[in-house]
């Protein structure tokens, strides 16, 4: 796609995205109704501050009324109550085959789609700390996650960012900027009949990858069983932080845990889930290779900081440090 990734509202969640997205190469325009704000965001930049990270970026940016042309990718960001009033601003710049992109607090997806039609209309869940200091200014207080989706729960060959795209497969590999240095995202399954779908079975089919930078190395299978772990466990490698497969089940390969060998491994499963999971001999088997194991049906939330492969991990039911120099 040629045409830039319209923010349609600049404030805390769209200046954030913005910002980050300029910063990782990617062209933007930001659209909002505070003219004082788009002044400073195209002329001086706009800066984001706060304990994750701090920086300025320079990024185009017009009021409404000064938008011309039509864009294949608008993500709508304006405040939920402001939702009504943006769509007629915003709907004769959508691209025949574009698609408007809600990236807002609330359930505004419904709306947006009886304006625009619901195929042309996508949805995400927002759950990063942000806020409009002042013209220019925006705090980022923490990552969290964003997690982008079809409100009709189809698969369709459209992103925002135009990295990812498509059927992901093995040997699909992106680099990414950061103010830590280079992030590498690297898939290694599916493929093969997998990949191609001619095998139903969504287990195996699971999306997994490595991900790497200067901090820290994981790795992520999604529901992986040991036909398929036994597959790639010769090209895994080592890794500092494991999200486990399949909730900790009991079905895991040996050979595959074994070429992990996380310094953490973490389990994201329900309390008192019905399946039994994560299974004991699944936590015996990373314990014994020296992991140290999060759940987070006793922990809770949790999160880690990386510094250069020495980690401190916090959890919403206490906390504790690990240290470790690779």
């Amino acid at each position: 796609m040629a045409d830039p990734i319209v923010i349609w509202g600049a404030g805390a969640i769209g200046g954030t995205l913005g910002a980050h997205l300029v910063r990782a190469g990617h062209e933007v325009l930001l659209v909002d109704t505070v003219a004082e704000h788009v002044e400073a965001c195209r002329t001086k930049g706009l800066t984001i501050s706060g304990p994750v990270t701090e920086f300025t970026q320079i990024i185009p940016a017009v009021t409404p009324a000064k938008l011309t042309g039509r864009y294949s990718r608008i993500v709508l960001a304006v405040k939920a109550q402001a939702t009504k009033a943006a769509l007629p601003i915003l709907a004769p710049h959508l691209a025949p085959d574009g698609f408007v992109f809600s990236a807002q607090n609330g359930l505004n997806e419904i709306e947006i789609a009886e304006a625009v039609g619901a195929e042309r209309t996508m949805g995400c869940f927002v759950n990063f700390g942000e806020d409009w200091h002042a013209p220019g200014e925006i705090l980022f207080g923490n990552r969290g996650a964003f997690v982008v989706g079809e409100i009709d729960g189809a698969i369709r060959d459209r992103t925002v960012v135009a990295q990812w795209f498509g059927n992901v497969r093995a040997g699909t590999r992106a680099t990414f900027t950061s103010d830590r240095g280079p992030v590498t995202v690297e898939v290694l399954w599916p493929q093969g009949q997998w990949a191609d779908e001619q095998i139903s079975d969504p287990n195996n089919s699971s999306i997994a990858i490595v991900l790497r930078t200067p901090d820290f190395s994981l790795f992520a299978g999604g529901d992986m069983e040991p036909l398929t772990q036994a597959q790639i466990a010769p090209l895994v490698g080592r890794v500092d932080i494991y999200k486990v497969c399949h909730h900790g089940s009991k079905f895991q390969d040996e050979s595959f845990t074994r070429a992990l060998s996380p310094t953490i491994s973490i389990i994201s499963v329900g309390a008192g889930n019905t399946y039994g999971h994560p299974a004991p001999e699944t936590i015996q088997s990373l314990t014994r290779l020296g992991s140290r194991v999060l759940r987070t049906d006793l922990d809770g939330a949790i999160a880690i900081r990386a510094n250069r492969h020495r980690f401190r991990i916090r959890t919403s039911k206490g906390s504790f440090a690990l240290l470790r120099w690779s």
